[in-house]
């Protein structure tokens, strides 16, 4: 939207500061000329800005349709971060070394954190696995090619009729493992079909603030 650009604006420039080599794909739809001449005047070595969206994407459901695009493209590893995101260091140094295996993911903040017995894969009715502690976060992931099957059966499930008329509702009355996007990520980890993935969790208060409403950035943090 629009009016998340000053958001996305603040995001590029703390990339920008800290590793203007990294490349950057912007996928950005109302991105005009003001938007692309202001991208100019950084230097970033590789940036390039997308103004049509992922194909069947919606909303906030466009990471994994977003991850496969460029995975087909050739890319091997992909760092996902949200346009509400500003970064304090090289973000790849800050995730350090990893197998391409691992999957990364954040903590959700603690006002949610409402996961216990595995509650969003047992409620779509999945096998469960694997029990997580706090519902997963996809404000920042990184993937490789390793997790294409992974992506392929999110985007299914984001595009199945009952995900999407649970998302016509209004947010205090849709399903808790149809909430949102990362809900449906955090029943696919934990289930049997994939529970055997490895993943790092970036946790709140140390490795990301989840500065989100009363308790998303708490006073012991």
């Amino acid at each position: 939207r629009k009016s998340c650009e000053p958001a996305l604006k603040l995001l590029l420039i703390s990339l920008n500061r800290h590793d203007p080599r990294i490349p950057v794909v912007v996928f950005y739809p109302p991105a005009d000329r003001e938007f692309l001449d202001w991208i100019q005047t950084l230097n970033f070595e590789n940036i390039l800005v997308r103004a049509t969206g992922p194909r069947g994407a919606y909303g906030w459901n466009v990471k994994p349709h977003a991850m496969l695009e460029l995975l087909n493209e050739d890319n091997y590893e992909i760092l996902w971060i949200d346009s509400d995101v500003l970064v304090t260091k090289n973000v790849f140094v800050a995730i350090g070394e990893l197998e391409d295996t691992t999957l990364v993911v954040t903590e959700e903040a603690l006002q949610s954190q409402d996961e216990t017995g595995a509650i969003r894969a047992r409620l779509w009715g999945f096998p469960v696995k694997r029990e997580f502690q706090f519902p997963l976060n996809s404000g920042v992931m990184r993937v490789t090619r390793e997790h294409a099957p992974l992506l392929v059966r999110w985007k299914e499930l984001l595009e199945s009729p009952k995900y999407q008329d649970a998302q016509r509702q209004p947010m205090n009355m849709r399903p808790r493992h149809m909430f949102s996007d990362q809900d449906v990520l955090t029943a696919l980890l934990s289930s049997e079909e994939f529970h055997d993935i490895p993943v790092k969790i970036l946790r709140r208060g140390y490795d990301i603030i989840q500065y989100y409403e009363q308790m998303g950035f708490t006073v012991a943090e």
